[in-house]
């Protein structure tokens, strides 16, 4: 699993990126490192740089970030996702639950919206993404549409634009 470390302190901050990120989603956060910490931000199985994962199951995606948590020496951690981000780091933590100091769960999506739907149900997901996600015009109004809940540099839909389809629909 692909991984960019800014920092060296001791306290691990290992930060999990959601549906349409990888690893840059928590670019804005390397400046604000303290010398006490290191901030490890990764690419999920099949996102960013990382090869897909064995099985797209959120059982290995999770046993494959508990792996990457536990070869770093920090002795303590600090887990922070955002959005679908939640599920791995959920799965992780029986395993490494010795380490971890605190979990940060940034929008998380443990109750999927009605609206998730549409990208889940084999009869329209491909369909749906190819529209939503996998189009400038598609990402342009789910930006558009969200402005109001959102910071209006928070790139949502800017940041599918790199996503593999088949890897975000598994």
């Amino acid at each position: 699993m692909f991984r960019c470390t800014h920092g060296s302190g001791n306290h691990l901050v290992v930060g999990v990126h959601g549906w349409g990120g990888d690893h840059r989603t928590f670019d804005p956060l390397v400046p604000l490192v303290p010398s006490s910490a290191t901030l490890m931000a990764v690419d999920l199985p099949g996102f960013g740089t990382s090869p897909p994962p064995p099985a797209w199951n959120v059982d290995v995606v999770g046993a494959m970030l508990a792996n990457v948590i536990n070869a770093h020496p920090a002795t303590e951690v600090t887990l922070v996702s955002s959005c679908a981000g939640a599920y791995p780091v959920l799965s992780a933590i029986p395993v490494v639950r010795h380490r971890i100091r605190r979990v940060v769960l940034v929008d998380p999506f443990a109750y999927a919206p009605w609206y998730v739907r549409i990208f889940t149900d084999h009869a329209w997901s491909r369909h749906a993404y190819a529209m939503t996600f996998g189009s400038a015009w598609g990402r342009w109004l789910l930006g558009a549409g969200l402005a109001v809940r959102r910071a209006e540099d928070a790139g949502l839909g800017r940041s599918f634009e790199a996503v593999r389809p088949a890897h975000a629909l598994a």
